[in-house]
């Protein structure tokens, strides 16, 4: 096998031919181009500089049930109070009218009513008749009631 003699490279004409530099020419060089970068760089930041935005104005809020305070954006007045959940946070409570303890005696639960009424049921078991005693009563040792364990304690009277 015999190999072809390589012809030597030609340059087509419209190729630009480059001189051979040397360090100092390319240092210059290099250092022109960064003069002519900063001289950019400087002329654009006076014509328009850079700002950061301004920060978003805060608002303090307190609560007027539980007494939490937090903070929200300008403008933004929130639903619920994020502590207590509570809806009309802007509002106190009403003040309770009447001092006197009320007690359930079906559970044996006590509270004080916001009204001087009387209140409709007991705000834990929901019995209407809370001030009146239950017909019957579970025992809680046997399960019976109450009414047929009095009725087998009584003596039997006499046919």
């Amino acid at each position: 096998m015999t190999e072809k003699p390589k012809a030597p490279l030609q340059t087509p004409a419209n190729v630009v031919q480059f001189p051979q530099m040397d360090t100092a020419d390319i240092r210059a060089q290099v250092a022109q181009i960064d003069s002519f970068y900063a001289a950019r760089r400087a002329a654009c930041a006076a014509a328009s500089p850079i700002q950061a935005p301004p920060a978003p104005a805060l608002e303090s809020h307190a609560c007027a049930r539980c007494g939490w305070t937090w903070q929200t954006f300008a403008g933004v007045v929130p639903k619920t109070c994020p502590a207590c959940r509570a809806r009309k946070w802007q509002t106190a409570c009403p003040p309770r009218i009447s001092d006197t303890v009320r007690k359930c005696l079906h559970c044996g639960h006590e509270w004080r009513a916001r009204k001087a009424d009387r209140p409709t049921a007991c705000p834990v078991c929901h019995a209407r008749n809370w001030d009146r005693l239950p017909k019957f009563r579970r025992n809680t040792e046997s399960g019976h009631n109450a009414a047929e364990q009095n009725a087998e304690n009584t003596p039997n009277a006499p046919l």
